[in-house]
């Protein structure tokens, strides 16, 4: 299934998301990689280290059907994991909660490619900004 990114109603030129397939995986770890030097350059050195997300993990996420590119003209310009229901990462929360027990969905490892996109923010590629109708929880 592809979704079209929009803003407000109109439909922002030929930008997509669409989920992750394995021959994205090159691209994708480039996105990554780009991600985990803008970190380490910016003082966080630590929170991705030098490996994260691993292939191995990325093969798994894309296996679920949680990985999902964000393209325009059919080249690959972001990568984010959108998962609905429990999220494993988040099953304990230190001083908090969730705040229902209704199902969810989480976005994270958000990352856009600085080499084609540089001085675009990552909230193009947020919730907010495109539209996708939700999977059968049940």
């Amino acid at each position: 299934m592809v979704y079209n990114v929009r803003k407000g109603s109109d439909t922002m030129g030929n930008k997509k998301i669409r989920p992750a397939v394995q021959a994205d995986l090159n691209q994708i770890e480039k996105i990554y990689a780009q991600a985990r030097r803008f970190m380490a350059e910016n003082g966080n050195p630590t929170q991705w280290g030098n490996d994260y997300p691993r292939r191995e993990l990325l093969e798994a996420d894309i296996k679920a059907g949680n990985l999902y590119v964000a393209e325009d003209h059919d080249q690959i310009y972001g990568v984010f994991l959108f998962v609905i229901g429990e999220d494993p990462t988040y099953s304990y929360i230190e001083n908090g909660g969730w705040c229902s027990d209704l199902p969810y969905g989480t976005q994270r490892k958000t990352r856009m490619d600085a080499d084609r996109w540089r001085g675009r923010q990552e909230k193009e590629i947020s919730s907010e900004n495109f539209w996708m109708p939700a999977r059968n929880t049940v």
